[in-house]
């Protein structure tokens, strides 16, 4: 079906009602047009939404959420919540979720991976972990990675992320859209894990908003605008949820506003 179809059926208007109030900039078709165009034609034909699905189990599963922060919290920062400044290790990092969001949230196929990947929307996390890891690099990724001296631990937690199972998989796909938003937001006002590990998560969730917001900058400047010195200094100090949430918004509020 065409998209004025799709629309249409949902919405209960014609064809010619359809093509009015697009030009109206009317907010529901803004809402519409953020699902793919045949997730919304199977709603239109049964009354189910595959993205709500996902979002409902998720917003339930509180165990989903915590296993999915313990293996995300520690692949920016150390044991401690100090962050590495490490740009290979962040730009692989940045690249591997982005990728992932792009594939499985648009169906965009990189070109390393188009004779390889028969469904992007389909693909596991860890699927794409072991593609990125073939393609990403033809020389030494350990020892790329390894460069200003960052703590064996990383390769450890980099290592766990091919335990990310099928089914979370599709929570991170939905996170993604948000930066991993929703999970920090969550894990910080639950208190569901520890300092250091809300730390790990506001420092890899700022990381990937301005490496996906601002792709023309080098990462250099990149870690300068998003966690300047005093800022890494105010993470490293607090030891409280709150203060730390409010950190993590000032510091979006600040990408938001960031005019190269």
């Amino acid at each position: 079906m065409r998209k004025d179809e799709v629309y249409g059926k949902i919405l209960d208007i014609s064809k010619a009602t359809y093509f009015k109030q697009v030009k109206k900039n009317i907010p529901i078709y803004e809402l519409l047009d953020r699902f793919p165009l045949e997730e919304l034609e199977e709603f239109a034909n049964t009354g189910k939404l595959k993205s709500l699905q996902h979002y409902e189990v998720w917003k339930n599963s509180s165990r989903a959420k915590i296993n999915l922060s313990h293996k995300l919290h520690n692949l920016l920062t150390g044991k401690s919540g100090e962050f590495i400044k490490n740009e290979k290790l962040i730009s692989f990092i940045c690249g591997l979720f982005i990728t992932f969001r792009q594939m499985r949230n648009e169906g965009m196929t990189p070109r390393d991976f188009d004779q390889i990947v028969w469904s992007p929307k389909e693909i596991s996390f860890n699927e794409l972990y072991s593609l990125f890891i073939l393609t990403h690099n033809k020389g030494n990724l350990l020892e790329e990675l390894s460069k200003n001296h960052t703590e064996k631990y990383v390769f450890e937690d980099l290592h766990n992320l091919l335990s990310i199972t099928d089914e979370e998989s599709h929570y991170l796909a939905y996170m993604m859209e948000n930066h991993l938003m929703s999970l920090v937001e969550w894990a910080l006002n639950n208190d569901a894990i520890y300092i250091f590990q809300a730390k790990g998560l506001v420092v890899l969730s700022l990381l990937l908003m301005a490496t996906d917001w601002h792709q023309d900058l080098e990462m250099e400047k990149i870690i300068k605008i998003v966690l300047p010195d005093e800022v890494i200094e105010q993470i490293n100090k607090t030891s409280s949820m709150s203060k730390l949430l409010k950190i993590y918004h000032e510091q979006i509020t600040d990408l938001i506003n960031y005019t190269a």
